[in-house]
């Protein structure tokens, strides 16, 4: 009975474990894959860049999404 409970444990851990890693990477730039999303690129409306990407965009750069040139980063 505790190895069975122990056993749900661990798989109840494990798909907590893959919510959070797919959390995590929801909110991190799709760019440099390392920092946090900072804004959102316009007029398409993806929320893809970190702070530091959107600074190197230049206007009339494509959305790494849609391919949608961007306008400005907010």
């Amino acid at each position: 009975m505790l190895a069975q409970e122990l056993r749900l444990l661990e798989s109840d851990q494990t798909l907590v474990r893959q919510h959070l890693d797919s959390l995590i990477e929801l909110q991190t730039c799709k760019v440099c894959l390392d920092q946090p999303i900072g804004g959102v690129l316009v007029p398409c409306g993806h929320l893809v860049l970190c702070l530091e990407c959107a600074g190197r965009l230049r206007v009339g750069s494509a959305c790494p999404i849609c391919r949608a040139p961007a306008t400005a980063f907010s």
